[in-house]
């Protein structure tokens, strides 16, 4: 399990959270906004309440297994350029998930029942998932058939990234999966990076002007959308 997140926690007093903004992001206006804010893309500093700030979870999800995945490295650059206020724990053992079984549904796996509460306490989901043989690889959609039976996962939100162009077949069939699931998916969260052939570790990526900056803009369409509900 990897976390990136704003050094807070849920509960850290306003005071303590712009004073500590402002070490790093320069003067914050009433409005929760700065300059150095504004020329990264992003708006306002989420989840500011009357009295403490809320942290946003997000989880993210690669469909492949492959260490040197463009797809895991992908998400891995986007929780370098997370927003304040936002923590990103990425789920590494997909792997490890039993074959779907309906009948196990009544006494569910330890690792399924881990899987389900790591999804239940994101706020969103970030998944990027390769394509082979034109969909989507069998260990992902093994893991989305263990969610289909979560009461949870209706009106989830989900940004999906693609790190090639030519892998449209998996990404439209991905949508159809997780529209029957009634996942919430924000259309301007999902994006298509142009990592084919490119040095693709996290690093780069992130450092990348173009990929960076469609990064924090998909990142910044989700994380809107769950700070508006």
């Amino acid at each position: 399990m990897e976390l990136h997140s704003w050094p807070f926690s849920a509960g850290t007093s306003i005071e303590m959270h712009r004073n500590a903004a402002q070490r790093i992001l320069g003067p914050i206006s009433p409005d929760h906004t700065s300059p150095v804010m504004a020329s990264l893309g992003w708006s306002t500093i989420p989840h500011i309440g009357n009295d403490h700030v809320e942290m946003i979870h997000l989880l993210s999800l690669s469909g492949s297994l492959r260490s040197t995945s463009s797809n895991t490295q992908a998400l891995h650059a986007a929780a370098k350029l997370v927003p304040p206020g936002v923590a990103v724990d990425h789920y590494d053992e997909i792997g490890q998930l039993p074959h779907f079984n309906p009948d196990l549904e009544d006494h569910l796996p330890e690792s399924i029942v881990d899987l389900r509460a790591r999804v239940v306490r994101a706020d969103g989901l970030l998944i990027s998932c390769p394509e082979y043989a034109r969909g989507i690889p069998g260990s992902f959609k093994n893991m989305l058939d263990w969610l289909v039976g979560s009461p949870d996962f209706p009106g989830k939100p989900v940004a999906l990234f693609n790190t090639s162009p030519r892998a449209s077949a998996a990404q439209a069939a991905l949508k159809l999966v997780l529209e029957t699931m009634s996942a919430t998916i924000i259309p301007e969260a999902c994006i298509t990076l142009a990592l084919l052939g490119k040095q693709a570790d996290p690093d780069a990526i992130a450092s990348d002007p173009d990929n960076s900056e469609m990064l924090r803009r998909a990142l910044q369409a989700i994380v809107g959308h769950i700070s508006a509900a």
